[in-house]
Order: structure tokens, then sequence, then C-alpha cells
């Protein structure tokens, strides 16, 4: 029997991106397979789950949205646990550096990450990029094609913010998400 690495399973509201406000399940997978140095995330293992006890977890939460991240959820997301939550809403947030498992209907987040923002993964419902304090804006140009686009500052710093407000000015094809569940200091 298959068991994954959790960090952590909580109910909360999506705090960024195109569904910010959202009610959802969280389910936040140990692991990543990048190290970036602006990562706030906790995502060290701290259970081993099996997805009947995952899906126990969720189903005691009752909530229609699971939202599937990390770390990296596709370092160990796959088909099989996915379809033991295709009566909800499925939601995954991911680098874009690893393949997807094939299942329709899921919303696809995509965080690619620096030095070279390289993603493999081609059905992305939003694109949403870290801009932190030395961002190169040329990098923006790979994502055109992508219709929601996100920029969120570092840590929702306010140069960061400053930066982004200015940009988006020029190119109003990106849009400017805050980490909201930190400013009103929510998990």
């Amino acid at each position: 029997m298959k068991k994954y690495n959790i960090s952590e399973i909580f109910y909360s509201v999506q705090g960024e991106g195109f569904n910010s406000g959202m009610p959802a399940i969280f389910i936040r997978f140990a692991g990543c397979n990048l190290s970036c140095s602006f990562c706030d995330t906790d995502y060290k293992t701290k259970f081993i789950l099996t997805k009947e006890q995952i899906k126990k977890e969720a189903d005691i939460i009752g909530v229609r949205n699971i939202i599937f991240t990390g770390g990296e959820p596709l370092l160990q997301l796959d088909t099989d646990l996915i379809s033991s939550f295709t009566d909800m809403g499925i939601y995954i947030e991911t680098n874009g550096t690893l393949p997807l498992p094939y299942i329709q209907n899921i919303w696809i987040t995509c965080s690619p990450k620096p030095p070279d923002y390289k993603i493999i993964i081609k059905d992305i419902n939003e694109i949403k990029i870290v801009w932190t304090k030395d961002f190169d804006v040329s990098i923006l140009n790979k994502f055109r094609h992508i219709g929601l686009k996100y920029l969120q500052p570092d840590n929702n710093g306010k140069e960061e913010i400053k930066q982004i407000m200015e940009y988006i000015k020029k190119d109003n094809s990106w849009r400017m998400s805050l980490q909201c569940h930190k400013l009103i200091n929510v998990r």
C-alpha cells in the first residue's frame, strides 16, 4: 500500500491568485525538488499516510475543494490519490518542473522558480511568479501564452509591491496577487 509524506492537512481559505477567498482543504506534501532562497513554507514530513487516511481527514473537514500543494506535490501526487477526490474541486499548486498525472478537470496553478523559470507542463490555468527585489522582467515573456498571470511580491514586500504596480501599468496582461492569508494572519 502506497504511503505519502505529508507535512500538514488543514482547512483554510485560499489566499492567492484567481481562487483567492475560496474555502479549501489544503494537503501539503513534504519535500521539494528545488531550493528557493525565498521559500517561506515548512514542507518537512510530519505524517506518513495512505490515500485512505488522507481521504478520511478531508472527509472529516467536509469542504468540497481540495488543494494539493507543497513543497512540490508532483514528487508524490499520482492518479490513484487524485481519483479519491473526484467528487471535489481539485486544485494543484506546482513549480511546473515535473509531469502531471493525467486526470481531467483539475485546476493547475504553476509557480515557476528562478534562475531559469523552466516548466514542462502545458495545461496551466494560472501562473504565479514571485517578484523578488532584483527581479528580471524579461523572464515574463516566456509566459505570454498563459491567460491568467499573476505577479506576487516576495513576502508581500512594500518595495516589490511598488515595482509590480509600475510593471502592470505598462503590461496589463498581468495582475498582482498578494498573499492575503499572511496579511490577515491566517494559515
